[in-house]
Parts: C-alpha cells; structure tokens; sequence
C-alpha cells in the first residue's frame, strides 16, 4: 500500500494525465498540446515554488556593454523562474520573459515525448554535421532530448561557472529511446564532443518521465553515502520505478526542484520530512560513470 505521501504524488500524476488526455479531445495539433503541456506543467510547479518568484517561458540574457541591449542569450526555455524584484525582467509580455542570469532560479525545458536515436549522414564519411562513423556511414545524436540538451547548455553557457546554484531539468511526458542507448552516447564520449559539453553542470540534475523513471546526472554516485570525488568522473544515475512506485520520479524531480529552490533562497540543507520525504525501497537504483569534469564539487 503507498504511504500518504507517495500516494499524494500519484493523484498529482493522475491530475496531469488526465489533463493531457482532455487536451487531446479537443485537438491533435503538436504545438497546440506542447504548449498546453508547458502550461500545466508551469502550473503544478507554482503549487512548489515561493511566493516571490515568478514562472514563464523565454530566455536568458547577459547584458554588460554600454550600448549593447544583449551580449549573448541562452535559447528559449519553456520555464523559467526569476525573482523578478532581485533584477526586474528585461522585456516581460503575459508569460513571454527575458531574464537576467543574476534572477534566475530554475530553468526547465518540457517535451511530449522524448527522442534519443542515431540520425544517419552521408556514407562518404564524416563531417561537421554529423561527426562520428559506425563503420558503414556518418551519424549524430538527433531528437528531443538532444534538443534539450542543447536548452539546457545554452542557459549554463549564459551563467558560467560551477555550483551555479539554480536547478535545471527535463519533463518528458513520455519516451521511447533506450536508457542504454543514451548511457553508452555519453560513456564514448560523442554527446560531450558533438554538444561540446565540458562540465557536469552543463547537463540538467533531473530528467523526469512522470511513470517511468528519473535520471539524474551527478558528480556523485547516488546511493554513495560519503562521496569520495574524482574531479574527472560523473554519473548517470536512474530511479526506475517498480511496483505501486509509479509516482516516485514526479516525486523525486518535485522535491529536487523543491530543495535546490530553497536552498538558493535560504542556504537550508534540503528538506526530509513531509512532502519531501523519500523513500527508495520500492524503486530500482542504477548507477554509470563516464568521463566528464565534475571539478569544484567538493567530497562531502
């Protein structure tokens, strides 16, 4: 049987399925139900977020020189949250948001379904584009998930440096690739070259298929009690669910959010208790390293 807080999670879920699903008797339009997506998303996680931040979608700006309205500027993403009386939005339109790197808490992309595969190039060899070869013909990473990526990356890129404190993720809705598929992308090293991923902080702590799994990457082993860091290794850790566990990564992806949130306004460890309380005994737990810099994460 859940326990009170588990089963608190899946009514959650079930309210966001069910949302989907009265969408889509409306309309079978790709935009149309990513955007309604977006929204609902946005909306479950205002019932988390404090009071003083805002939520909406647009992008991140840096903005220095004298003159010059935008320096540089990550890609749109669908949710950022800014605390908009720490630096006032630079250009704000209903939920459309240009924000200052210096304001901004979390940033979230969200996507109906997520795609990871090998789109094939040409047989002649290897390219700019498509950077890597199988023996018979060219290829990259390609999907909704590269896309992601890319997102997410474009936001660190705009607020350099490690232990940047502010969460990034993922919501996929659904997806199809292969945990190992995307495993062994990173652990040959091609997503790092093809995205030019340098940092752990470059990828998003959590990505959450709500019913299936969470994936976190991390410069620590996940069920590693006392982290002893090698600045050279990360990991991809998975919470995959089992057995009447099917809301734990809604679970597990809110309360990252939730505690990273926090913490960035208060410096207070992360929560335990209440609707932060987790419990991994009904979920199965992988853990991969693969090369990537996790430097400036301290052992703990």
């Amino acid at each position: 049987m859940s326990s009170p807080v588990h089963r608190f999670y899946e009514i959650e879920q079930q309210k966001l399925f069910l949302d989907f699903e009265k969408i889509a008797l409306f309309t079978r339009h790709p935009t149309s139900l990513g955007t309604f997506r977006e929204s609902r998303l946005r909306q479950y996680l205002r019932e988390f977020t404090p009071k003083q931040l805002s939520m909406g979608t647009g992008f991140v700006a840096v903005c220095k020189s004298v003159g010059v309205i935008c320096d540089s500027q990550s890609r749109q993403i669908d949710c950022l949250v800014f605390d908009e009386t720490k630096r006032h939005p630079e250009l704000r339109t209903d939920d459309y948001v240009i924000v200052r790197p210096e304001a901004m808490y979390a940033a979230i992309e969200v996507k109906s379904e997520l795609t990871f595969y090998k789109q094939k190039g040409p047989k002649s060899g290897v390219n700019e584009e498509f950077p890597f070869f199988d023996g018979t013909q060219s290829y990259r990473w390609a999907g909704t998930l590269v896309d992601s990526f890319q997102n997410i990356k474009s936001v660190a890129d705009n607020r350099p440096g490690t232990n940047k404190g502010y969460f990034s993720g993922i919501f996929g809705y659904s997806a199809t690739f292969s945990l190992d598929t995307l495993y062994s992308a990173f652990r040959n090293g091609e997503l790092q070259e093809q995205l030019n991923i340098q940092h752990i902080d470059e990828l998003p702590p959590a990505i959450c298929v709500p019913g299936k799994y969470l994936i976190n990457f991390s410069p620590y082993d996940f069920l590693e009690k006392s982290p002893h860091h090698d600045p050279y290794v990360s990991f991809m850790n998975t919470i995959a669910v089992m057995d009447n566990s099917a809301a734990y990564p809604l679970q597990f992806f809110t309360n990252f959010y939730l505690n990273q949130i926090s913490y960035s306004l208060t410096a207070e460890r992360a929560l335990s208790g209440g609707l932060s309380s987790n419990a991994s005994d009904m979920v199965r737990i992988t853990r991969e390293h693969f090369r990537l810099s996790s430097k400036g994460h301290e052992d703990q």
